[in-house]
């Protein structure tokens, strides 16, 4: 965090950049009473005229309009935060452009994990470190519970477009989030919210702030306690997608003197979440050989190349909810029957009970009594900043977050009992940051400072395999994985330098230079890996009317190296033949880059009643890695590495936001992806796609090609004490490839919002609608081999038995949110 709490205030308006309210009820409604929330009145110009107000954002570290940052951002206030009901960054995702989370991952679903993406740059890899793009809250980097971070103690939210590692460093190589939380104010001030909803869920939260040092220092403190009893049922009988989490929050701001404060904020949150609601469709049972259609892949050297299905698989979108009832299940039991079968009813509930196997992650790890999460956060943060008489300020940031966890699940998403797993997990960074910055109000602006990061990692997977998947019998012990333990350190230096050539022409850039070292500690001996990077942006703004905001920048992102499979145990001779297929063959894998060139207009136009941004960009994204097999003609015979890959990805992004009339406002956002591989290797789709592992030319997959929100707002009158609302959002999410063969796309997707209520100063009474026609489509597919059939692991012939040997494959997919009804009552004093 930096100057934007500087005092105790922050200046910031009801308006946060086109995208940020969706619109709700179906059009015909939103033409007919429009809608928005009544939290707080508009401004009005110096003729009385009611206006947008302007956001104050801080995403170059300094304190400007999001109307006059060279950057492709979408902000949103307390207000904006309130009235669209955002609470999870899944919300978020929905409302600002170019942005999507995914809450699956390899084979975890629910909070346990998530998947930050920019522009459609979708990871190969089910590793944090290959995100996009990153959550941090006061600019502190958010490295567990992405998921499960809420906004109760929010100020701002700024989603920021385009490679952002110049200012807030690791993983934001297509963009970054920042939750911007508030500071207690110099009276004292509270407030309490109460809600329910459907299924079983309820809302509780609380804060009191105020002097505790009069014009010196002030506090806060937040209590949340969140609860949603899950909206489906698995076929065992047991609940999914239940979710708990309670949180205290406590903020400390001081102004000892009237050019210095300094600020502490402690966050401790416990998570503790049933199994999640997932399923996986088999190709062999819902699927097909898709006869008839042919489908494009490429050659080696880039040729087009065309193959048909040899594994059934999907020619459209996949089977529904309604089409597989019941097919939401996984399973819920520590004591399935296929263990008392064999007469160790207990051997798995035993490992995560007891720690049978004396391991000694579970024996540090949370104790969970149940399939699902149980995961303790900590997050500490102090920061500073002293203003000299010159107007050129200091400013100090440090902060420690752990994340310790336990997830128990059912990795193949299906109703066999055939592999159960347990994951301990634990991470522990630190961060620390000092800068010096001149003045804003001169010509010349200039900022310099250095940062270190350090984080480390720690996790293994224990279970109970049946083994089905490879016909092999019952085993009778479990098992215990690779333990992976890793550490990163990453000191960097950064500053930035901006120049107005005239009253309304400026010029500037920012750069890092960082050292990213990551070291393996889980091998004897431990191997590190590390690359140093310059990451510039530079940029060009100009002002030719008031109001008007036209500019172009270039800037540099990179994504965190990683050692290239196992190719540093090769000998001369076998590294020779792995270089001979792979020409990136060194110890190290090739550092995935991009390079992003944009352009952007924002205005502000009808006398402050309309504004909005629209920006244009194209991607570079090099060494794209995915991880393939070598061959050799001496043992071990196989070596993994990292063959990198290439991507352009190109896209508009819209947002606009109007007041209508005084009462009744308008929004709507809209982003256009076209992403397409240049190259492609992804030797995994071999069997389903007869032989054919090039796929440059393909578009990118498990991302929608657009998205869209309309939203609209309006508010009223009742008496002298009570204002009416009513609000309605309409989101739009497109089609997207299941994977990068583009084999079939997943269906597009409306959903709609709505909210109505009351409120006085001191009172708010809410009604709201989430999904309020109880859509059905999959939120998510991925390409996934069977972890549950017969055989599925084995290359066995299919259809015929002269038919080459493959594996079975299906889909993993995420169920949708169902409608939720909720009714929410908040008192202030």
């Amino acid at each position: 965090m930096s100057t934007e709490n500087r005092g105790g205030s922050l200046k910031y308006s009801s308006f946060s950049l086109p995208g940020k309210r969706p619109v709700t009820m179906a059009c015909a409604l939103l033409v007919g009473c429009g809608m928005s929330a009544a939290w707080t009145q508009q401004p009005a110009d110096e003729d009385g005229m009611v206006v947008l107000e302007e956001v104050m954002v801080t995403a170059r570290k300094r304190e400007e309009t999001a109307l006059q940052v060279p950057v492709s951002i979408t902000a949103f206030t307390a207000d904006d935060i309130r009235k669209t009901g955002i609470s999870t960054i899944t919300d978020l995702s929905a409302l600002a452009p170019g942005l999507s989370f995914q809450q699956s991952i390899g084979q975890h679903s629910g909070r346990n994990a998530g998947n930050i993406m920019f522009r459609g740059m979708a990871p190969t890899y089910s590793v944090a470190r290959e995100q996009s793009g990153s959550l941090f809250i006061d600019g502190v980097y958010v490295s567990s519970g992405i998921a499960s971070v809420d906004t109760t103690d929010v100020e701002r939210i700024e989603v920021l477009r385009g490679p952002q590692n110049a200012y807030f460093g690791r993983n934001t190589f297509g963009g970054a989030i920042n939750y911007i939380t508030r500071n207690p104010g110099d009276r004292l001030a509270g407030g309490v919210t109460l809600g329910g909803a459907t299924d079983d869920a309820y809302e509780f939260n609380a804060n009191v702030e105020g002097p505790l040092i009069e014009s010196k220092l002030a506090g806060r403190v937040s209590i949340v306690k969140n609860h949603r009893g899950g909206q489906y049922r698995a076929n065992d009988g047991g609940v999914l997608g239940k979710e708990d989490t309670r949180s205290i929050s406590a903020t400390l701001h001081a102004t000892p003197a009237d050019n210095l404060w300094i600020r502490f904020r402690a966050h401790v949150q416990r998570d503790e979440d049933g199994p999640a609601p997932a399923a996986f469709i088999s190709g062999i049972q819902y699927g097909s050989l898709c006869p008839g259609q042919t489908y494009h892949g490429a050659t080696s050297t880039g040729d087009s190349a065309s193959f048909t299905l040899t594994r059934p698989y999907f020619c459209s979108s996949p089977p529904t909810l309604r089409d597989i009832p019941g097919i939401v299940s996984v399973n819920t039991s520590l004591t399935p029957a296929v263990l008392a079968s064999i007469g160790r009813p207990m051997l798995f509930s035993d490992i995560l009970l007891n720690n049978s196997l004396n391991n000694p992650l579970m024996a540090r790890a949370p104790r969970l009594d149940h399939m699902g999460l149980l995961r303790d956060l900590q997050r500490y943060s102090l920061q500073s900043e002293y203003t000299f008489d010159n107007g050129i300020s200091l400013v100090l940031n440090l902060s420690t977050n752990k994340s310790e966890s336990v997830y128990a699940n059912d990795p193949d998403r299906s109703d066999a009992e055939n592999v159960f797993s347990i994951v301990p997990s634990f991470t522990d960074d630190k961060y620390a940051e000092i800068r010096l910055q001149s003045a804003q109000s001169q010509r010349f602006r200039w900022l310099v400072g250095y940062s270190y990061f350090e984080v480390e990692n720690e996790s293994q997977q224990i279970g109970y395999q049946i083994n089905s998947a490879r016909g092999a019998p019952l085993p009778t012990t479990a098992f215990q994985n690779a333990r992976s333990q890793d550490k990163a350190e990453v000191p960097a230096a950064f500053g930035a330098l901006e120049f107005d050539l005239l009253d309304n022409l400026t010029v500037g850039g920012e750069v890092r230079r960082q050292t990213d070292k990551t070291i393996v500690l889980n091998t004897v001996p431990s191997r590190s890996v590390s690359y140093k990077s310059t990451l510039p942006r530079v940029f060009v703004k100009w002002n030719p009317l008031a109001n008007t905001n036209l500019y172009a920048t270039w800037g540099r992102g990179v994504m965190p190296g990683q050692l290239n499979g196992n190719v540093n145990t090769a000998n001369a001779a076998q590294l020779a033949e792995i270089c001979a297929v792979f020409p990136d063959c060194g110890t190290l894998a090739p550092l995935p880059k991009v390079d992003n060139y944009e352009i952007g207009l924002k205005q502000r136009l009808l006398g402050g009643r309309l504004q909005y941004s629209l920006s244009a960009y194209e991607m570079k994204w090099k060494s794209i890695n995915t991880s393939v097999t070598a061959f050799v003609s001496t043992a071990p015979f196989t070596f993994g590495v990292i063959a990198p890959n290439d991507a352009t990805l190109r896209g508009v992004e819209f947002e606009a936001h109007a007041l209508l009339t005084d009462a009744w406002t308008l929004d709507f956002t809209a982003a256009l992806q076209d992403n397409k591989y240049d190259k492609f290797h992804n030797p995994t789709l071999a069997t389903l796609t007869g032989g054919v592992i090039h796929f440059g030319g393909n578009e990118t997959p498990k991302v929608p090609d657009v998205t869209a929100s309309l939203s609209s707002g309006y508010r009223g009158r009742v008496d002298d004490s009570w204002n009416w609302y009513v609000r309605g959002d309409v989101l739009y999410t497109g089609k997207m490839w299941d994977s990068e063969a583009n084999i079939f796309q997943l269906d597009a997707r409306t959903r709609v919002n709505a909210r109505f209520g009351f409120e006085r100063e001191s009172a708010v009474v809410e009604f709201y609608a989430k999904n309020l026609f109880n859509d059905k489509h999959w939120d998510y597919a991925a390409r996934t081999t069977s972890l549950a059939e017969p055989g599925a692991f084995l290359l066995v012939p299919y259809p015929t038995p002269t038919s080459p040997p493959t594996t079975v494959v299906g889909l993993t997919l995420n169920p949708p949110a169902k409608r939720e009804i909720g009714m929410r009552v908040t008192y202030r004093f």
